[in-house]
Parts: structure tokens; C-alpha cells; sequence
């Protein structure tokens, strides 16, 4: 979805001339893409008139599925998100993963908002603090631990630490310990991401 998440918008920096460009590029879109507001307009159209093949492909902005939010808001999931499921599939997706350029300039699509978006719609779900600490360091949780009044720690291994982790601070405490979490798709997630393998399919993989 183009939708600017930040009170900013591309238009802002633009000017008239940009701004009739970018129109005219993607006149025959179902709608214009996301446009981050830092980017270098400028340089982005002079590389979309020596190639197309940098501007956001028609079928990237149709909608593969339509979801009803609150108050009926109606999310359109778009290829962006299928490519975003996916990436979450993997489990290694955290609070703190940086979004990669593809999102905006391959997908048209703000993948920060379109990820509350997903968390919003039930397909992706942020795991608690007692699920997420296989990304808190060994020393970090034996730290938590003597903290929270566990001794005999320094030659225990991490397995041993995240379980008494799970046991011996208070909710509030490994809340504090457990500062990034990791996103893991949900039933209704993983069938959408499964039901459209074609996008998986078309998108470029490394290796």
C-alpha cells in the first residue's frame, strides 16, 4: 500500500516537474507506489530513463488479497507483503531487521507500516519476551539472573540460562531483559503465504 507513515511525504521535496514525472511513470498503475521521502528523486528518474526495469512493475501494486481492519479499513495485501510473510517464515525476522531497498523500489510498498498492518490483520504475531530469548546474549541473561537473585550461573550453559529465565524473573523484569523480539507468522499468515507461491517464486534469490 502507498501510504506515507511519518507525516512526511515525497511530494514535500518534490518538485512540480518530479512530481508530474512520477505521475506520468506510473499513469497506467492500478495506484502510485510507496516513495520514501528521503529519496533522491532526482537521481532515482534519471535511472528510470535509462532503464524501466527500476520503476515498480505494474503487477507489484495489485492486490493479491483484501483484509478488513478495524473500524473497515480495508488492507490490501499486495506481492510486498507476500515477499514480507516470506521473510518472516524464516523466524530470524526481528523488532530490530532492517527492511531491504526491494520493499520500495522492487515493491512499491512502506514495509515498516505494512508490517503493523500484518501484526494488525492476525497473519504475523510478535513474540513474547519468554519467546524471544534465544536473541539475549549468554552474559546478558546470567546478568538478568544474578539480578533476579540466581547465583551459581558462570558455567552454565545458554539452553540452562533461557530456561531459568522463563522461571525466575517476574514478567516485568525479563520484559526489560528481552529489549528486541522476533515476529513468527500465524496460521492464517503462513495459508495466505502458502497460497501464493508464484510470488515467492518470481522473486530474485541469492545464490
Amino acid at each position: 500500500m502507498a501510504v506515507s507513515t511519518n507525516g512526511s511525504d515525497w511530494h514535500d521535496g518534490a518538485t512540480a516537474e518530479q512530481v508530474a514525472a512520477v505521475e506520468h511513470l506510473y499513469r497506467n498503475h492500478r495506484s502510485l507506489p510507496y516513495i520514501s521521502p528521503e529519496r533522491d528523486l532526482a537521481a532515482w528518474l534519471e535511472e528510470v530513463e535509462l532503464s524501466s526495469s527500476k520503476a515498480v512493475p505494474k503487477w507489484a501494486l495489485e492486490p493479491v488479497a483484501d483484509i478488513e481492519l478495524y473500524g473497515g479499513y480495508l488492507f490490501e495485501v499486495t506481492a510486498g507483503d507476500i515477499i514480507l510473510l516470506w521473510r518472516i517464515s524464516f523466524d530470524t525476522f526481528t523488532t530490530q531487521s532492517w527492511f531491504p531497498k526491494y520493499f520500495e523500489y522492487t515493491y512499491g510498498i512502506d514495509a515498516a507500516f505494512d508490517l503493523r498492518m500484518l501484526v494488525e490483520a492476525g497473519l504475523v504475531e510478535i513474540r513474547s519476551a519468554a519467546d524471544s530469548l534465544d536473541l539475549v546474549t549468554a552474559p546478558a541473561l546470567r546478568k538478568a539472573l544474578k539480578d533476579a537473585g540466581v547465583n551459581g550461573l558462570s558455567s552454565a550453559k545458554k539452553a540452562d540460562l533461557m530456561r531459568l529465565a522463563r522461571e525466575r524473573p517476574s514478567p516485568t523484569q525479563l520484559e526489560d531483559v528481552v529489549p528486541v523480539r522476533s515476529y513468527k507468522l500465524t496460521t492464517a499468515g503462513r495459508a495466505l503465504l502458502d497460497a501464493h507461491p508464484e510470488v515467492v517464486a518470481k522473486h530474485p534469490k541469492k545464490g
